[in-house]
């Protein structure tokens, strides 16, 4: 038997973004008697997937947790103290109690807690305990990340980094973004880790395309675009070389919910919004090769070591070679070692930039053998069967019992 499963998440399974896809995607494989759903939401962030309807599902508003910037850094510092405070003592307890009593009517014997939000922390580990029930985790993001991104003070930082720990303490085990994260978690807080990276569907990949398919190179982009600096970089080494590398004129696909920044009307960059994921694959799939940024910027150095860029399982299922652009201490740069689907560049030169597009231009064996260990990297370790069957061994269950999807 399953365990009767309550998915503890702060973002909805089918709303628009990586974290709703891969909800979404797991929900649908799970048994529909023996799962529901809390999400801890901001007030844009319900489900808009209409095959999620049979999901039995509640929502909770998310308390807020940094300052109103509006009137400036310090009145921002000064109100996010005290409404962080007031999310500690007031809303979360009330948040606790909602969840709680959702999970008794539904007669849950296990928590699935994606732990992407630092409030959900404290809440995931007290609704555990109240119930008495087993709990499995998820981390997408590391927590300094997410309590970065907050503008935490240092006391909310040491309250939400000692929730962290209790609820992974607590935890049977916990899906990871990365292999990097899987070891640094398991040394930290003695988890059982369980690599959990987003897979594509094997009827939805395109065979690798060995060699240039287009008159113009076409580099492609898919995805939010967090990596400003770097992209930036990535425009600047283009325009200086006039868009051109080798006689080939140089341009940029990019899909996203807006528009890149930095560019104006006559640089060649074709911007087509955001598309779903078999929509991407089969653009994407049109591209010489698709651009992977990754933060240089220190500050997000743990991040950029520990997680795992989303894009590029849907880059990989597209059959094209990547060219990463980020640091040498990082997991994509990791992966490329074991996979060789494409270029590092770890420079924001732009002479460095111009010289690995270059390789991609010139050097046709290494084009071919990229695409090639791309197809590789999808087969074996970046799809849905072995995505499937991690999710399983997560919550303790068999692939077998999972439904077909």
């Amino acid at each position: 038997m399953v365990p009767r499963l309550l998915l503890l998440t702060g973002t909805a399974p089918g709303f628009q973004g990586v974290g709703g896809i891969i909800l979404h995607d797991l929900c649908l494989a799970y048994p529909r008697e023996s799962i529901c759903c809390f999400s801890v939401i901001h007030r844009a962030g319900r489900s808009t997937s209409r095959d999620l309807d049979w999901l039995p599902m509640s929502y909770g508003l998310c308390p807020r947790q940094h300052g109103i910037r509006k009137f400036g850094t310090h009145f921002a510092r000064l109100s996010g103290f005290f409404l962080r405070q007031y999310a500690i003592s007031v809303l979360s307890p009330a948040l606790v109690k909602r969840i709680a009593e959702f999970s008794r009517q539904h007669g849950v014997e296990m928590v699935w807690a994606v732990l992407n939000n630092p409030i959900l922390f404290g809440v995931t580990r007290r609704v555990v305990s109240m119930l008495n029930v087993r709990l499995v985790t998820t981390i997408w993001d590391p927590p300094e990340f997410l309590l970065m991104n907050l503008g935490a003070d240092r006391r909310f930082h040491r309250i939400a980094m000692h929730e962290f720990r209790k609820v992974l303490l607590m935890s049977e085990r916990c899906g990871v973004a990365s292999e990097a994260m899987g070891e640094e978690y398991r040394k930290r807080y003695g988890i059982e880790p369980v690599v959990l990276i987003h897979g594509i569907h094997p009827d939805m990949g395109k065979p690798p395309m060995e060699e240039l398919i287009n008159k113009k190179f076409t580099i492609g982009f898919a995805g939010s675009l967090y990596a400003v600096r770097e992209w930036q970089a990535l425009i600047s080494a283009l325009s200086k070389v006039d868009w051109q590398i080798e006689g080939r004129e140089v341009s940029i696909r990019f899909l996203g919910h807006s528009a890149p920044p930095g560019v104006h009307n006559r640089m060649p960059i074709e911007y087509l919004g955001w598309r779903s994921v078999e929509e991407t694959i089969e653009l994407m799939s049109r591209v010489d090769i698709a651009y992977l940024p990754y933060w240089f910027d220190e500050s997000h150095s743990l991040s950029v070591r520990l997680c795992f860029p989303s894009k590029l399982p849907t880059y990989l299922a597209s059959g094209r070679p990547v060219l990463f652009h980020g640091p040498r201490d990082s997991s994509p740069a990791r992966f490329f070692k074991r996979f060789p689907v494409g270029l590092c560049c770890h420079s924001l030169e732009e002479e460095e930039i111009v010289k690995a597009i270059r390789r991609f231009i010139t050097d046709k064996e290494f084009y071919a053998l990229a695409a090639q260990a791309g197809q590789v990297a999808f087969d074996t370790e970046i799809n849905l069967h072995v995505f499937r069957r991690r999710f399983a061994s997560l919550i303790g269950i068999t692939e077998e019992q999972l439904l077909l999807t």
